[in-house]
């Protein structure tokens, strides 16, 4: 791993993945998208609500669901000079949609398809001296989708691509009082 998180957002966050699913036994670093974070858009959060009539007044009622429908995570991601971390994330949607299973075992000791997830990621929030003061961690994260990319000839800027994440918790931390 390399020793610089986040080189292209230094400013008041750190995003950092825990693990990176692989399907070829072969072994990806998380540097593949740590290092090429761009931006990351956390997710919004709303409520349904319910209407019910009592005599002739109209009553509303919040949607009680739980946490399902936590909404979704997008990660704004430089492409590195090999197009390796765009593969990397191609490779993962393209074998969970096929049912392939990475080589992470279940508690029961079974390979499930739903173990192609990003165990956790965390954003950690720094203050003016980079240190650290929160952390929101994002548990069980699903890509779910790539944004394209359009390369072009006589153009050098960076390009990007966005992966959206389905999360099935979500997690609050202070650092510091």
């Amino acid at each position: 791993m390399t020793k610089y998180i986040n080189y292209f957002s230094g400013d008041k966050f750190k995003l950092s993945f825990s693990n990176i699913p692989s399907f070829d036994g072969e072994r990806v670093e998380t540097s593949v998208f740590n290092d090429y974070i761009k931006s990351l858009t956390v997710p919004e959060m709303s409520l349904g609500l319910l209407t019910s009539l009592f005599g002739h007044t109209r009553q509303i009622h919040p949607n009680t669901i739980g946490s399902r429908e936590l909404g979704t995570v997008n990660v704004e991601m430089i492409l590195d000079e090999e197009l390796y971390n765009w593969w990397v994330a191609y490779k993962w949607l393209y074998h969970t949609r096929h049912g392939l299973k990475t080589d992470k075992l279940s508690l029961k000791g079974e390979e499930l398809v739903r173990n192609n997830c990003v165990e956790v990621f965390e954003v950690e929030m720094l203050n003016n001296d980079k240190k650290p003061i929160s952390k929101l961690q994002f548990n069980r994260c699903f890509l779910n989708n790539i944004s394209s990319v359009s390369l072009e000839y006589g153009n050098s800027d960076n390009k990007t691509i966005i992966m959206t994440f389905e999360v099935e918790e979500l997690s609050f931390m202070r650092l510091v009082n």
